[in-house]
């Protein structure tokens, strides 16, 4: 295999683009209502001790990917075992990624065009990002993010005169046990979700840095987020955001600045695709290297196209209609996500910290 390395700068990019993803066309936390910039606050700081658990993976084990440091934690037939499960996240996740924006092109803009076309498009530009490696997707975020942030910027300032700041009142109507409730829907949608990460991250050239590539980025995509939904919120009202699919998209369709400015949403929807692609090939990367890792494969490339098509495949066939994806988004996710993205990694962590103690202690004897 390859030695592929990335810097920081797009480590951090990366998982900026990651985590805003597929959050900036389906919401994170909106159920909280008007209170939607509390929740997301509280599941920053829920972030803030999960992420440590991923982080300490590879100050434990620096050069080890996941999947490698599975196989020293739990040695390599166990280690494999344990792998089954977080190859199966990536590759769900990727699928329901795909499919989501699948559902927002078919909605906003084709609804007439088979919903196969565009994903076989999205799936052959992953997989032909991933065959090139961690290194030139790192390259390309570092190009896509910021035009990600100028169309937010450019939306939020030609939408602030239709902003109705009474839309966020009253704050805690319904108490504090929603809010809690989606906070820990928004830990699970987007930011837990870069445990994907802990297979990837072994490229990083830096290693001293991960602090600042998980923390930096959890703050960036938080507070981007926070302005998404509030953007939406003041200019629709709480209740129009709930009853809406894709409600930031909504908004940015109420802008209309003579013949000037006239069907920018457009132009917004092509950004959020690139968001969508960066997410769905971290996914597919993480998903064929655990393979190959598994099947004692010593190139992933090998594996990346029939993994894709299999990802597609699912992505078609995993969700009957719009409605019922945006149910298991909103009601079911966060319970099966939580699982891989908490659950079993802090398992692995402590079976890896009492093996290292174990170790320093046979070393003293």
């Amino acid at each position: 295999m390859s030695k592929e390395s990335i810097t920081q700068k797009q480590s951090i990019v990366m998982m900026i683009t990651y985590m805003l993803g597929s959050s900036m066309v389906l919401g994170a936390g909106s159920e909280a209502k008007q209170d939607v910039w509390l929740a997301l606050l509280i599941a920053m700081l829920m972030s803030v001790p999960v992420m440590y658990i991923y982080i300490r993976f590879h100050v434990i084990y620096p050069d080890k990917s996941l999947y490698e440091i599975l196989n020293t934690v739990f040695g390599r037939i166990l280690g494999k075992i344990v792998a089954i499960p977080f190859i199966w996240f990536a590759f769900h996740l990727g699928a329901l990624v795909l499919r989501n924006f699948l559902e927002y092109i078919k909605i906003v803009s084709m609804t007439q065009t088979p919903m196969f076309a565009f994903a076989i498009v999205m799936i052959i530009s992953s997989i032909y990002g991933v065959r090139a490696g961690v290194e030139v997707i790192g390259r390309w975020t570092s190009i896509i993010l910021p035009f990600l942030m100028l169309s937010v910027l450019i939306v939020t300032v030609f939408l602030s005169p239709l902003f109705d700041f009474g839309n966020l009142k009253p704050v805690l109507y319904n108490g504090f046990k929603p809010i809690l409730y989606n906070a820990i829907s928004a830990l699970a949608f987007p930011f837990a979700e870069t445990v994907i990460f802990t297979a990837v991250l072994d490229k990083i050239r830096d290693k001293r840095s991960l602090y600042k590539i998980y923390y930096v980025s959890l703050i960036f995509s938080g507070i981007v987020l926070i302005i998404i939904s509030l953007r939406s919120i003041l200019t629709l009202g709480a209740e129009n955001v709930g009853n809406m699919y894709f409600a930031s998209y909504a908004a940015v369709g109420l802008i209309d600045i003579g013949d000037f400015l006239e069907r920018i949403e457009v132009s917004v929807t092509v950004v959020f695709l690139f968001g969508g692609y960066v997410k769905n090939s971290i996914c597919l990367y993480a998903a064929s290297t655990g393979i190959a890792n598994v099947l004692n494969i010593d190139n992933y490339r090998q594996i990346v196209a029939p993994v894709g098509m299999l990802m597609l495949v699912f992505s078609l066939i995993i969700y009957n209609n719009t409605m019922e994806m945006f149910e298991w988004a909103n009601k079911i996710y966060k319970y099966y996500a939580i699982p891989f993205e908490v659950v079993l990694p802090l398992i692995v962590l402590i079976v890896a910290e009492i093996k290292i103690r174990l170790t320093k202690k046979k070393k003293r004897a």
